[in-house]
């Protein structure tokens, strides 16, 4: 009994309402995989986004940029998803404080959620900074550690699952073949 009311409470929590920030790596190295990236992005928007849900869009670029406002409108997010196009290199660290900025008051449950191939490599920020901003903001972070064929994957994943273990996320290791499936893990 003790245990179905646990599942229960449970249960309730997830059907609470959500606002999610997505930021995919659009930098240059993303150029042959940003397409596949997207279109795993978009799915994973349009499975998991219920009535009451937001989602906010970032292209993860030599600076962040938020291509698309916390909305509910499932259209708006597929769209600014669709938008993105690879250039620059990679704030990954800015773009993370920024999106911890967006939804600091929100009152819905939050998550942020990043696909990334590698680590930061234009931020202002440290990642001690931003170590201490995930931390106090309480915000679970879910990485997608994309393998686009380089070698910048291993680089910097002990960072993010530093990150990530102290807010409750994990990190995901992701190719071309199983990328909305490590979609799904999260969802």
């Amino acid at each position: 009994m003790e245990h179905a009311i646990k599942y229960s409470q449970e249960r309730k929590a997830f059907d609470q309402p959500i606002s999610i920030a997505l930021l995919l790596d659009s930098s240059a190295s993303m150029t042959y995989s940003l397409s596949r990236a997207v279109k795993a992005a978009q799915e994973f928007v349009h499975r998991t986004m219920k009535a009451g849900d937001r989602c906010s869009v970032y292209a993860v670029q030599e600076v962040p940029r938020r291509k698309q406002a916390l909305t509910a409108e499932l259209e708006l997010v597929g769209k600014a998803l669709g938008g993105l196009r690879p250039a620059g290199q990679t704030a990954l660290y800015d773009s993370l404080t920024t999106a911890i900025r967006e939804l600091k008051g929100e009152k819905n449950r939050r998550a942020i959620v990043v696909l990334t191939d590698g680590g930061d490599t234009s931020s202002i920020s440290s990642f001690d900074e931003v170590a201490k901003a995930t931390a106090q903001a309480g915000i679970p972070l879910y990485f997608i550690s994309y393998d686009t064929g380089t070698d910048t994957v291993s680089r910097d994943i002990e960072r993010l699952r530093h990150l990530s273990a102290q807010t409750g996320g994990f990190v995901t290791l992701a190719t071309q073949q199983d990328i909305a499936a490590k979609y799904n893990e999260i969802e």
